[in-house]
Parts: C-alpha cells; sequence; structure tokens
C-alpha cells in the first residue's frame, strides 16, 4: 500500500495493514493547531463488532488521533476500477462513491467528490473508522408539501439518518431541503457554502430553516440539541431547542433563521401552556439570553433576522403589560366624543364664539 501524508505540525505516525491487503493510493493533508500523534490501520474488513454496509465497496481504515481538538483533514483515495470491480464481483459507478466513517450506529456518508486526477476527496474534522461506499447520487426526491418549504428548492432524502458530521457544499442561490430522519432543513446561500451539520438522535423538527446572504463563500458548522451546550444556560421557558452555529466568515453577515413552530405539540412536549405569539429567537451573549424581534409567518415559521452567528434557542418571553394609561379621576376628566378626536376642540371654539356674539352689542 502507498500512503501520502502531509501536516503543517510536527505529527507522529504509527501505521499498519492486514497481509494481503491493497491500498491502491492514499493521501491524506491536515491542518492542526497543535502536533499530533495518528495511529493509521488499513484492514481488509470492518472493526470487530461492527457490521459492514450493505453498499460498501472498499477496504477499512482505522484512524485515531491522541488529540481531536482543531483537526481539519482532506482524505484522498485514487479509484482503481478495476480493482474494485474485482474485490466485489461487480462494476462500480465511480460517481456514487462516497466516504463513511462510522458514527457509532451506522455507516453515515459524507460529501465526497471525484477530482480530475481520479481520486475520491472528502473534507472531514474528525477521524474514527472510514471506508467507500457505492451509493445513489444524490438520492434526490420531490419536493415535499411541508409548511416552510418552497417548492423550487432541491430536495434530498436521508431519511435512514440522523446527520452527525453530515457535509455537503451548496452552490450559490442553491436551495437545497435535507429530509433526515428526524429534522427536515431548508437552507440557501447566495454563496458557495460548506456546510458540517450535526443533530442530536433525540431533537425532533418538522423544519429548521437557514437563510445566508455572506459577502463571501462560506464554511458553516451547525450543532442543533434537544438540550443546552455545556457553555450556555437553559432560558427560563425555553422550548427545548438550541442551534450552534459557527462560521469562519469575518465580514458582514445577513442571515435569517426559522423554525416551524406548533403550540400545540409544544404544549405537549413542555406540559405546559404555552403561547406562540410570545415566542422569541434568542442568542446567548456570553452571560445571558438575548431575545430578538421574531416573527411568526403564515406557516407558522418563528423567524428573526440577524448579523452573526452564536448558540441560538427560542424562548417565550413575559407578555408586555405597559400601564400608559392616565388615571380617570374627576379633576382630570374631558369631554370626548368617541370617534372624534378634536369635537371637544370644535366645540370650544363654537362656545367661544356665542359667547363673543352674546356680548357684542352690551
Amino acid at each position: 500500500m502507498t500512503m501520502q501524508f502531509y501536516a503543517n505540525r510536527q505529527m507522529e505516525m504509527n501505521i499498519s495493514g492486514e497481509s494481503g491487503l491493497r491500498l491502491h493510493y492514499l493521501d491524506m493533508q491536515l491542518q492542526l493547531q497543535n502536533s499530533l500523534t495518528l495511529h493509521v490501520n488499513a484492514r481488509l474488513g470492518p472493526p470487530e463488532g461492527i457490521e459492514p454496509p450493505r453498499d460498501g465497496v472498499y477496504h477499512y481504515l482505522e484512524i485515531e488521533p491522541n488529540n481531536t481538538e482543531g483537526i481539519k483533514a482532506r482524505m484522498r483515495l485514487f479509484i482503481d476500477e478495476a480493482e474494485m470491480q474485482g474485490l466485489t464481483n461487480r462494476s462500480v459507478n465511480r460517481h456514487q462513491l462516497r466516504w463513511c466513517y462510522w458514527n457509532g450506529s451506522e455507516w453515515a456518508p459524507v460529501h465526497s467528490w471525484m477530482d480530475e486526477e481520479g481520486f475520491l476527496v472528502c473534507d472531514t474534522n474528525h477521524f474514527s473508522s472510514w471506508t467507500v461506499r457505492e451509493m445513489k447520487d444524490p438520492p434526490s426526491m420531490p419536493t415535499p408539501n411541508i409548511p416552510g418549504v418552497h417548492e423550487h428548492a432541491k430536495a434530498y432524502n436521508y431519511s435512514h439518518m440522523i446527520p452527525h458530521g453530515f457535509q455537503w457544499t451548496t452552490r450559490e442561490n442553491e436551495g437545497l431541503m435535507f429530509a433526515f430522519k428526524n429534522m427536515n432543513m431548508l437552507l440557501n446561500c447566495t454563496r458557495n457554502m460548506e456546510m458540517n451539520i450535526t443533530a442530536g438522535d433525540d431533537i425532533v423538527e418538522r423544519l429548521f430553516r437557514l437563510q445566508l446572504n455572506p459577502e463571501e463563500p462560506v464554511q458553516l458548522r451547525m450543532n442543533l440539541q434537544l438540550n443546552p451546550m455545556v457553555s450556555v444556560e437553559a432560558p427560563e421557558k425555553g422550548i427545548g431547542f438550541y442551534a450552534e452555529i459557527e462560521s469562519n466568515g469575518t465580514g458582514p453577515l445577513d442571515a435569517k433563521l426559522g423554525l416551524h413552530v406548533d403550540a400545540g405539540m409544544l404544549q405537549q412536549k413542555l406540559n405546559r401552556e404555552v403561547n406562540a405569539s410570545q415566542l422569541r429567537w434568542a442568542y446567548w451573549n456570553g452571560v445571558s439570553w438575548q431575545a430578538v424581534d421574531s416573527t411568526l409567518d403564515d406557516e407558522s415559521v418563528l423567524e428573526c433576522e440577524t448579523d452573526h452567528f452564536s448558540t441560538w434557542t427560542i424562548l417565550e418571553v413575559a407578555q408586555e403589560t405597559g400601564d400608559d394609561t392616565p388615571d380617570d379621576t374627576d379633576d382630570e376628566k374631558q369631554w370626548v366624543i368617541p370617534g372624534f378626536p378634536y369635537a371637544s376642540v370644535v366645540i370650544g371654539v363654537l362656545l367661544a364664539t356665542l359667547i363673543a356674539y352674546m356680548f357684542r352689542d352690551k
């Protein structure tokens, strides 16, 4: 087997491979924040106790770093179609190949592409056990009739999986909808956008929507969870939804967040009354939750506009009960004709004219 590694920091490697394995050419490029020790084990079959994917076409790589913080890697595997046909005893469509990793419960595919040199390429920020699957490209579906999803969005069916490090690159102004096992996501960006999406296994949402208008291509990482992240506190009247969104962009940001709201389902989930008109998006400012202006549209999608990303949630604010009504004391009563705000002024003028006329000849 042939492997090539490049890292911008010092890296110690421990490489092993099973007898009889043929790995044509593997190239890994790593961007690190710290020095790293990397163990790479190439295998003929999956790790012990893990079932192989039904559409798997290649060997397995166990990649274990001693530190997972600040790792960004690009993996490139040279695709020899004749070799793959020999491994699978069938023809293989190289354009349907996807890198995938074991997320603890399934072999999860990531966004992959064939480069002009014949390498299957993917970007990742974590390591585990990896292999290659032959999948339909991509699993498209008719746009579903879901409130808040426009009919021209390109829809993809990933209902067999919950996103864990799901990666995708969108072209500018390409509206995409992903139907995952536990939620639907509608995404649109006016520039090219590289996404890395993770959602908790216990989160269930009908629709999360994000529209983004950056000045330049952007990389976005989203982590959607039912419970607050370690660095934030739960708000007093939250609905149990947290979106940690990070961007590599430093320029001005114009974004709109949206979440479909079903007051009845929220009341069952939270076991309390929920006033949908009092729901607001809010972001964590480092100390507390800061609610922002939000609107509930005709399709029950709660939206807000923002110029920055951080950790966001939705909470129910207290109803405003401003005490601006003047007291109706006897000394302050005024004669006002309902529906005619200037009637008292007109009457006053008429009375003054009448009095002046009566005393004119005296």
